[in-house]
């Protein structure tokens, strides 16, 4: 083997030997990323059955609150009975019942008791959850700081080819837009001209000149509908290796 050839030789091993080490480099900060990623999902899970606790919670309350409108239902009504009662004999010129006022106190009495029943088992249901709630929001708050696993389909973690591949499929994307975009304008423009004929009326000249813009608008309508289904097949392919770039 020649000096030359022995040095291409050692010069190919190099390049072999920094494109693994790059690999193995980009594989491990990978794992890296969606260790951090399966932990995030672990304490939405968390975060998901700290939830349920707390809709036992708002059943109970909501329990409570149908329990305390039961018992304050016909007091209530009472009141609203005694209400009336006193408000004709006003309006009649009579002074009212001492027996409704010491009643109708009485009623207050126990409606307050009721709401002050009510409140305190609430207060004593919120503050047993309220480390619930509390665990809850800092799982979640931890779970949302934590990079999404779109942070797998980026340089330097994602596979490079998949990435070569996205971003082709981009760019097609990109052009197929800027080419929808330039055919409507071409479109318009053939539909105001043929609105123009239109309003004109018919001309000497006018056969050939319709003929022209119904061809232009004919020309620009297949070229934006051939555009649109061009972009939309690239979304469809950028949107396919993205999701593979997760995935790998």
């Amino acid at each position: 083997m020649t000096v030359a050839n022995s040095m291409k030789s050692f010069g190919v091993s190099r390049v072999k030997t920094a494109a693994k080490d790059a690999e193995a480099e980009r594989l491990a900060r990978r794992a890296e990323v969606k260790a951090k990623i399966s932990k995030a999902d672990a304490m939405r899970q968390q975060a998901d059955a700290l939830g349920e606790q707390l809709a036992t919670e708002r059943a109970s309350i909501a329990a409570l609150t149908d329990e305390h409108s039961a018992a304050t239902a016909p007091l209530q009504k009472e009141l609203a009975s005694l209400e009336s009662k006193s408000l004709k004999m006003l309006e009649s010129g009579t002074i009212p019942d001492q027996a409704i006022d010491r009643r109708r106190a009485e009623l207050f009495s126990e409606v307050a008791a009721e709401n002050a029943k009510l409140e305190q088992a609430i207060d004593s249901l919120r503050k047993r959850f309220d480390p619930v709630h509390q665990k809850r929001q800092e799982l979640l708050m931890t779970a949302n700081a934590i990079p999404s696993r779109d942070r797998l389909a980026v340089p330097g973690i994602g596979c490079p080819k998949l990435l070569l591949k996205l971003f082709c499929a981009r760019r097609r994307s990109h052009f197929a837009g800027v080419r929808r975009e330039v055919a409507r304008e071409r479109l318009a423009q053939a539909q105001t001209e043929l609105s123009v004929l239109e309003r004109e009326g018919d001309q000497p000249w006018s056969g050939k000149d319709r003929a022209n813009a119904e061809r232009r608008r004919d020309e620009w309508t297949a070229e934006a509908e051939a555009a649109e289904a061009e972009q939309r097949a690239a979304d469809e392919a950028s949107a396919a290796i993205h999701e593979e770039l997760k995935n790998e």
